[in-house]
């Protein structure tokens, strides 16, 4: 049997194979990887930063065969957005694909009107500036993290506490009554549900 590789060598070698594609601008690690809180059943989240015109599927597929274990990568894949999956030595890989300027545009609608949304509303901001930036020669991606960094944007908090109190005080109020009664998996659950609004 043979060992998985590091975390590092895995991330290297597929940063590696996909740095010049086409379209491909920066590379960051996300997921529990990212903050340290995986083991070797973890896969490992690469978000991808893209500009139009991105290679098509089939190009990154070769790309990412000539690092990945034997007959495993599916590129292309459309369940949350476009992602590439792969394997290198047993451990998964997704890289998740973030077209830069619509992510920008996200981020100047987050200070400017602000977003809304019941969930996930500013879970790409999040995982711009949390994320562990490991390919960025032009500093696209480096850039907008410190308007990130330093506050929360005020009319994205001011949208989703005007357009979501009732939803709130719902998720809070489920919260305490399971606090109350020790139930661990309804505090994880609700607290979870109240993080995904705000």
């Amino acid at each position: 049997m043979t060992s998985t590789p590091e975390v590092g060598v895995v991330i290297d070698r597929v940063v590696a194979a996909v740095a010049d594609l086409a379209g491909l601008l920066a590379v960051s690690l996300g997921g529990s990887t990212q903050s340290d809180l995986f083991d070797d059943e973890s896969d490992i989240d690469l978000h991808v930063y893209w500009q139009p015109p991105l290679a098509d599927d089939s190009i990154r597929a070769e790309r990412l065969a000539q690092v990945a274990d034997a007959g495993c990568v599916v590129a292309g894949v459309t369940c949350w957005g476009l992602e590439d999956h792969l394997r290198i030595g047993g451990r998964a890989i997704e890289l998740i694909y973030v077209e830069l300027d619509e992510l920008q545009a996200q981020i100047d609608q987050a200070y400017g009107p602000g977003l809304n949304g019941e969930g996930y509303t500013t879970a790409m901001l999040y995982v711009l500036a949390e994320g562990h930036i490991v390919h960025d020669p032009s500093g696209v991606a480096t850039a907008p993290r410190a308007r990130l960094w330093a506050e929360f944007p005020a009319p994205t908090r001011r949208l989703l506490l005007q357009h979501n109190p009732d939803l709130l005080r719902i998720y809070f109020k489920h919260l305490q009554l399971a606090q109350r009664r020790g139930d661990l998996l309804s505090v994880q659950h609700r607290r979870y549900t109240v993080q995904m609004v705000y």
